[in-house]
């Protein structure tokens, strides 16, 4: 009895499926390189001993996730995979208010945790760099061009992510904000309400000038190599965000 309660109880995958695993493993091995020219369809087919069209939908799944490319009239051709691209590709998928609010939650310690090891790895290069990317950012907080600042912005935190000399955080960290950034811009205006800050580029606490005096935190907090001259402010900038979803 038990022996057939097991047995029920054990899903078979179809072929279709089993090629597919083989020919993901070739690539995950390294059996097939980057830049190899695999097999075509009609080779793998008589291979595998399945159909054409077996193997057709095997490659387009392996395409879809990044790990395959086409190039017609020539084959097909193992691509260097990025974890980054292929999370991008399923952003959609998780944009709702619950996943955006765990992400921004996540953010909170994931921003600091980067900031601790760009603090003990920046170089003086890094910091002139990120100073260039601030004066930018002070130069647009005097303009109406929103987008151009949020760029701006964009580029200065993804600069401080850089200098902690991580790929996992860099890799992270791109996803994030692709995700983000539209709801960034969106969410501008509410935002000045929360910061008591004006919309009207005339007043002294206009915005974006709240917004790039803030980022003032990091460069010293960089500069002397002293991540909890930043850690409040990222703290106040996560719970003010949330404050905006209520």
């Amino acid at each position: 009895m038990m022996g057939q309660e097991l047995s029920e109880s054990i899903q078979r995958i179809g072929v279709g499926d089993q090629v597919f695993a083989i020919l993901k493993a070739k690539i995950a091995s390294g059996e097939w390189e980057n830049g190899d020219r695999i097999p075509s369809e009609n080779e793998l087919a008589s291979q595998f001993g399945v159909s054409r069209m077996t193997i057709h939908n095997a490659l387009q799944r392996l395409s879809t996730m990044g790990l395959l490319e086409t190039k017609p009239g020539d084959g097909t051709y193992v691509r260097r995979f990025h974890l980054a691209e292929y999370f991008m590709e399923a952003a959609e998928l998780i944009d709702n208010p619950k996943n955006m609010q765990d992400i921004r939650e996540f953010r909170g310690s994931f921003e600091k945790n980067y900031l601790k090891l760009a603090c003990e790895r920046r170089s003086e290069e890094d910091l002139k760099d990120l100073k260039r990317i601030y004066a930018r950012m002070k130069e647009l907080s005097e303009t109406e061009e929103f987008d151009a600042f949020f760029d701006a912005d964009m580029d200065f935190h993804h600069r401080i992510c850089q200098m902690a000399d991580n790929e996992v955080y860099l890799m992270v960290e791109s996803v994030l904000r692709g995700l983000l950034y539209a709801q960034l811009k969106d969410n501008t205006e509410r935002f000045a309400r929360v910061k008591n800050a004006s919309m009207n580029i005339e007043d002294e606490n206009y915005v974006l000038k709240v917004l790039v005096k803030e980022h003032m935190d990091f460069i010293d907090a960089l500069t002397k190599r002293d991540p909890s001259l930043a850690a409040d402010k990222l703290n106040d900038y996560f719970e003010k965000y949330s404050e905006l979803e209520d």
